[in-house]
């Protein structure tokens, strides 16, 4: 075939080289489309000026593996120099070869060379694992670590543009290329609680240079026409499960990531599966708009896994990859020529892109096949290299050309970790440059001031609609001021009393402090994975993200704090004379505390972006802060006392309590002796080491220097510190295959036939508006009436918004989230063998969902594979048959390549999103379940591996299982492989049920006829879809579907008897296999402690924080007691650090639970609603407190030898054991009330916020911070650990101690005690028996434990 024949490609079927009037008869109608015939407005956004032109230029360019790093395991990682590493690297390498392990390769993309002049398409295809995204990463400066072996990437200036052919003299610098490229990755990271349309328009606005800002609506309604986003401009985007809201469909998500990158109008525009999520309709016309774009002078390079043929010529030039090597790199006219010329020529009505990904790729389900793949594909790739050092010969050596003209482009060998090293020092840059016809200053990109007022509108709409973490922050304050308040009732005149407001202007600020600072330090660390996308492709300064934040959340961090002090000043009767002041001095005193700790939260998790690493980090420098003002410890060794001023609690110390204390003279009826010094407020000062006189405007100074430092210290961090990239996860070495002898994967499960019946299902959306909650009703399904039967593939397809995920969750009985004054209402009936859907029949179905966020991610595939064969299969089935089967399965999807990798998650790259999605199928297929359904098991696939996955599902379903999937791009081998389809459109309608040799027959009743060389699920998709472009193509293609709704309404009613005597029939006849398949505890148990041990030892940082939190909390505090001395101060530090140790231990235990518990409670609903994989709610408690059980108790004797031995407290073999039984008992307490919560909820901060309330609740209770307890709040303490744990403390330190006080000290007021003996009888401990105590204290925790277990069984029957 010569490279200048003319080929016409029409849908998914390549025919001959055919004239250009034949071919256009064979385009359908609906699918034409050209520039002349569209409307003025959708050609608006096409005609703004574009950008200054940019060519992309890779040479040689080759990317290596992650350097393997090693930590020392510290909470903290600390890194081992690169040098020794590697040293043992290599170490490694010999011993696996000497094993007879292969040797992998050390390199992920060898030896590309590509030019993309502006003005082009290049299309970046190939097998999945073969590098498209890493290379368009690399392309995009955003390679996160990655080692740059050799070669360059240069962005060189077109020598015209399309706005009149001037040179573009933009100087391009290192650091300038995110105003240059627009890139949009694979995942998706956008704010959860904008709509659409404002994701849009913020987007424009920070993109945009001002002078484009009268253009921003017109830009974004394009936009938003282009992308078919109409429908859903006024719906917020939602989040994944972890926010608790629905939104947006996962394809429209998809779609307003490009329109955010699409309003800015980059000169080159990079986009990773640019198509994946979208039907073949969308995603064909989102690629006519991005070559239109080109054809304006852009430059644009996409990667795609399972394109339409129609859009083979869309793209100039075409990059094949597999396996990280290029197979072809040219112009897309030229390719199946040069495949043509090797041997490999396409059969006719065949996919050319189809046919060039299969040509590339491997297929490892059988070894015979794996072989042959390999050998064609290195011949293929050798036959390429030869090409290409065939041209560098004729071109000298010399790089790939450039234009003849001054080279302003970045080049130059890039560094390992992704910069650009020797980048030529020219003035000017793109963003600030001259664009042609325009001045520079118009030009000019928003400063930080700028950014700051576009941003703080986003910033506070997407908090206000956050309504859980709004009702928690609210909660929080209420619930803390009521908890003080009556912890301190009414406080008096009585000794008691004075040391109880003592405690109270202490205790008042780290409560609701503290509790700012777990909630906020989460809050940080998930919203910078948005933060730090967006500071990566340069849209604002740090600066101007920060001040956006705290202006928008200012409002609650003010009225918070202030809804706290009135309830504890009032309820607390703090002191009433001159009222204005002194409250006036707390309100402010508070607001500027909490705002404190937003700050402090704020620098841990621009230190740390894991939540785990980011609260032990604040949590250890905060202990710093509680010790150094002098209450808990009056005595601060002098070299640590420095650190008082840096300390938050220190200023706000001094604050309340001079306020409180100075000039005030106590009653003190009755009082007598020693104790009455305690009745000056100026002596209780001094007790404090205070002085009456001293002033509290330079405290208020230093609350405002603390926030202002560590402000300054967080915008420097998120300035110069980027923690936030993704790691690469490492392949893991597996036995599999050392000298093992492999099972028979042959598994005899009886099952029977299950037939799917679905009979006039509605579904609809309700909810509520405010504030006069008038009822509004979304149909989401309208009266689906289908069969699935046994033995058979059924398809289900049609647009984005046309219901086909939601109607599959109702067919597996998966639980619809509809929101807050939300609801769904249900109508009609799915019957499996005629039996109505319930909870019996839901664990015969195993459902693929479109989300891949359940899996662990430190296993490997493999090993994710095999722990969920041990689970599933029944139990008599050998471990060893299970593995087998995993195997097979394994083999079966391919998987092979890739089976010793982790599979990675948000931070942690590992496995690609089509591995991902294979694995999710591969999980649910390993038990062979009755009924298989699956939401869009091709996506993220390319074509060849989506063509084996159906064949996968095809075998299933021949065995007499039922398999129902919904599809968006099938190809039209794909289509040939289902028996059935059911085709939906908008809201649920359907259009066509039936056999697939029916399809086509049926719209050719209506009129339509698709062509004979056209794909016919693209054929069938073109006329479901509405055509937003234009208000024309709108309503014409409106009609359309409105005529074959009615068209198949009228054929259905005429077969409805039909249908019904036939499932009458049938349905008689079959029976429901009545067998819930549940995991006995015996076998379940161990694999779940295992997969959970194995998971958190690969994450160092979630591991080592679980050992070490309690026993760095134990050191940090010995810095300040050391060696407790029996002075005057003796029972004050005494009081002090059992106080610490009765309040803290609970939160370290939940913060233990908060880095890991979600997660694994993540997977285990997972599993409880899989088909065969259901274990109990009680194997899963019982795995996760043993994994937690050794951790906690080791730490809790550590905290003991250092908090009981070396600080000098009383000691003895029985008062160590009951000191550490209880500091376990705290840790462990934590943690259940963390699982509680986090079961119950969805939302994690909503839980953060929870459980720091009722932990604080339980803390303040145990009548250690107040002996003025109100005596209904002393009564429920006693279901509390802390209350038992406080009284052995106490009890063991105080009994028979005695105090060297002077009379002089005594007389003073320094002289907290004398004796022991007198803090018994002031906290009313004196006939405490500790060991009973302790005994009760251990009972009372395991009842937590039982109760966290109760919760998670009621919360499963939601699930």
């Amino acid at each position: 075939m010569d490279t200048d024949d003319k080929m016409t490609v029409v849908g998914d079927v390549l025919s001959e080289p055919l004239d250009s009037e034949k071919s256009e008869v064979m385009i359908p109608d609906i699918l034409r489309d050209t520039e002349e015939d569209s409307d003025n407005s959708q050609q608006r956004i096409l005609s703004l000026p574009p950008p200054p032109s940019y060519d992309v230029i890779i040479d040689n360019l080759s990317i290596g593996i992650p350097p393997h790093k090693v930590y020392i395991p510290t909470p903290i990682p600390i890194p081992i120099p690169q040098s020794i590493t590697d040293r043992l690297s290599r170490r490694k390498k010999v011993d696996d070869s000497a094993s007879g392990q292969p040797a992998g390769d050390d390199r992920i993309i060898r030896n590309v060379n590509a030019r993309i002049q502006a003005g082009e398409m290049m299309a970046i295809i190939g097998g999945s694992g073969s590098g498209k995204t890493t290379m368009l990463h690399a392309v995009a400066n955003r390679l996160n670590g990655l080692p740059i072996v050799a070669g360059n990437v240069s962005f060189v200036p077109s020598t015209a543009n399309d706005s009149g052919g001037r040179d573009t003299e933009g100087l391009l610098k290192k650091g300038m290329i995110s105003n240059v490229v627009g890139f949009v990755r694979q995942h998706d990271y956008l704010l959860p609680h904008l709509t659409v349309r404002e994701t849009l328009v913020s987007a424009a606005r920070l993109r945009l240079p001002k002078s484009a800002h009268d253009y921003i609506s017109e830009i974004v309604e394009q936009t938003i026409q282009e992308l078919g986003l109409a429908a859903c401009a006024e719906t917020t985007v939602g989040g994944s499960g972890t926010t608790g809201q629905k939104g947006i469909s996962g394809g429209e998500k998809r779609r307003l990531s490009i329109g955010c990158v699409l309003v800015s109008f980059p000169s080159v525009l990079i986009l990773d599966e640019v198509t994946t999520g979208l039907d073949s309709f969308t995603a064909y016309h989102l690629l006519l708009t991005l070559s239109r774009l080109s054809r304006k002078g852009r430059t644009i390079l996409i990667s795609l896994h399972q394109p339409r043929s129609d859009a083979f010529y869309l793209f100039n030039s075409i990059l094949l990859m597999s396996r990280g090597s290029v197979v072809y790199s040219g112009p897309t006219k030229e390719s199946l020529t040069w495949f043509k010329a090797l041997g490999h020529t396409p059969q006719e009505r065949t996919n050319p892109l189809d046919f060039l990904i299969d040509v590339s790729s491997v297929d490892t389900r059988d070894e015979v096949e794996e072989r042959e793949g390999r050998e064609r594909v290195e011949k293929l790739v050798l036959a390429w290299n030869e090409r290409q050092r065939t041209e560098v010969e004729k071109r000298g050596g010399e790089p790939l050309a450039v234009p003849e003209k001054k080279h302003h482009g970045w080049s130059g060998r890039m560094s390992g970790f992704g910069k650009h090293e020797d980048v030529e020092a020219n003035a000017g840059a793109v963003a600030d440059g001259p664009t042609p016809g325009k001045s520079s200053s118009v030009t000019k990109r928003h400063n930080t001031l700028q950014q700051t007022f576009i941003l703080s509108p986003r910033s506070f709409k997407n908090m206000w609609r956050a309504f859980p973490e709004l009702i928690g922050h609210f909660l929080q304050a209420i619930i803390l001021g009521i908890l003080m308040g009556i912890t301190f009732y009414q406080l008096g005149s009585s000794p008691a009393d004075i040391q109880s407001l003592k405690t109270l202007s202490f205790q008042v600020v780290p409560v609701y402090g503290y509790m700012s600072q777990v909630v906020w330090t989460y809050k940080w660390c998930t919203s910078m994975v948005v933060l730090d996308r967006e500071l990566e492709d340069g849209l604002y300064k740090p600066f101007a993200w920060m001040a956006s934040e705290l202006l928008a959340w200012l409002p609650i961090n003010i009225f918070g704090p202030f809804l706290y002090s009135v309830l504890v000043y009032f309820i607390c009767n703090m002191r009433m004379d001159d009222l204005h002041y002194n409250f006036g001095v707390f309100v402010i005193d508070l607001i500027m505390i909490q705002i404190s700790f937003v700050s402090w939260a704020l620098f841990a998790a621009s230190i740390e972006r894991s939540f785990a690493r980011a609260s032990l980090l604040g949590n250890a420098l905060s202990i710093f802060f509680l010790l150094s003002p002098g209450f808990f410890l009056v005595n601060v060794p002098g070299w640590i006392r420095w650190f008082r001023w840096i300390s938050p609690y220190f200023f706000s110390f001094r604050i309340v309590v001079i306020t409180q204390l100075r000039e005030r003279d106590f009653a003190c009826e009755g009082v007598t002796g020693p104790a009455l010094s305690q009745c000056s407020g100026s002596n209780a000062l001094r007790a404090l080491r205070i002085s009456p006189e001293q002033p509290i405007w330079p405290m208020f100074l230093g609350l405002l220097g603390f926030i202002v430092v560590v402000l300054f210290l967080s915008w420097l961090l998120l300035t110069l510190w980027k923690p936030g990239g993704v790691q690469h996860a490492r392949k893991v070495s597996s036995d599999h295959h050392k000298g093992k002898e492999q099972s028979d994967p042959e598994i005899d499960i009886i099952r029977g036939r299950v037939d799917v019946v679905a009979e006039n299902v509605k579904l609809f959306h309700v909810r509520r508006k405010l504030p006069s909650l008038e009822k509004v009703e979304t149909p989401i399904l309208t009266d689906v009436s289908a069969r699935f039967p046994s033995g058979e593939v059924s398809v289900i397809m049609g647009p984005s918004g046309s219901g086909k995920s939601t109607f599959l969750r109702m067919c597996a009985g998966r639980p619809l989230k509809a929101g807050v004054l939300s609801s769904f209402e249900p109508q009609g009936k799915l019957l499996f063998n005629g039996v109505p859907a319930s909870k019996r029949t839901r664990h015969i179905c195993a459902f693929v969902e479109q989300d891949d966020n359940y899996h662990l991610p430190a296993l490997t595939v493999r090993e994710t594979l095999r722990y969920a064969a041990m689970i599933k299969l029944p139990s008599t089935i050998s471990r060893k048959t299970k593995i087998a089967r995993a195997e097979e399965v394994l083999k079966m999807l391919g998987l092979r390549d890739c089976a010793n990798i982790m599979v990675g998650g948000e931070l942690l790259k590992g496995i690609s999103g089509g591995e991902k999605r294979r694995l999710s199928l591969a999980c649910q297929m390993i038990n062979d379940p009755a009924v298989l359904i699956v939401d869009e098991p091709t996506s993220g696939l390319d074509a060849n591996t989506a063509r084996n996955v159906m064949e996968a599902l095809q075998d299933i379903a021949r065995s007499g299982r039922t398999v129902i999937a919904s599809l968006h791009q099938p190809r039209s081998d794909i289509y040939n492989m289902a028996d059935n389809f059911t085709i939906l459109a908008k809201q649920g309608n359907v259009v066509f049920h039936g056999p697939r040799d029916q399809l086509l027959p049926h719209f050719a009743l209506a009129g339509y006829v698709c062509p004979p060389l056209y794909n016919p699920s693209d054929y069938c998709m073109d006329l479901i879809s509405v055509d937003v472009r234009g208000a024309e193509r709108l309503e014409a293609s409106t009609a359309r579907i409105r005529t074959l709704i009615d068209h198949w309404h009228n054929r259905h009613e005429k077969l409805a008897e039909f249908a019904a005597t036939e499932h009458q029939v049938k349905g008689s006849t079959l029976q429901l296999e009545d067998r819930p398949e549940h995991t006995p505890i015996w076998i379940a148990l161990p694999v779940v402690l295992e997969r959970t041990l194995r998971n958190t030892w690969r994450q160092s940082d979630l591991f080592w924080t679980r050992w070490s939190q309690a026993p760095i909390l134990a050191v940090c505090f010995y810095i300040f007691y050391l060696r407790l001395s029996k002075g005057p101060t003796g029972a004050q530090d005494r009081i002090g650090i059992i106080a610490e140790c009765t309040s803290s231990l609970s939160f370290v235990g939940f913060l233990n639970l908060a880095a890991t518990y979600p997660m694994e409670k993540t997977v285990f609903f997972y599993d409880y609603k899989s088909a065969g994989g259901r274990y109990s709610s009680a194997t899963f408690i019982i795995a996760f407190t043993l994994f937690a059980f050794i951790p906690e108790f080791i730490s809790a004797l550590i905290f003991s030898v250092i908090m009981n031995v070396a600080t000098g407290m009383r000691t003895s073999s029985r008062i160590y054991f009951e000191y550490s039984v209880v500091i376990w008992a705290q840790l462990n307490f934590g943690e259940s009330i963390g699982i509680a919560f986090a079961s119950f909820f969805d939302t994690m901060g909503l839980s953060v916020s929870l459980v720091s309330v009722f932990l604080t609740v339980a803390s303040q209770s145990s009548s250690v911070f107040s002996a003025s307890l109100a005596g209904f709040l002393d009564d429920i303490a006693w279901i509390f650990p802390m209350k038992y744990a406080a009284r052995v403390l106490l009890v063991n330190e105080m009994r028979g101690l005695q105090f060297n006080c002077s009379p002089a000290d005594i007389a003073d007021g320094a002289c907290t005690a004398v004796d022991g003996e007198q803090v018994l009888d002031l906290f009313g401990f004196q006939d405490v028996v500790p060991w009973r105590l302790t005994i009760a204290c251990v009972a009372l925790t395991v009842g937590y434990r039982i109760a966290a277990w109760a919760i998670l069984s009621a919360r499963m029957r939601f699930v």
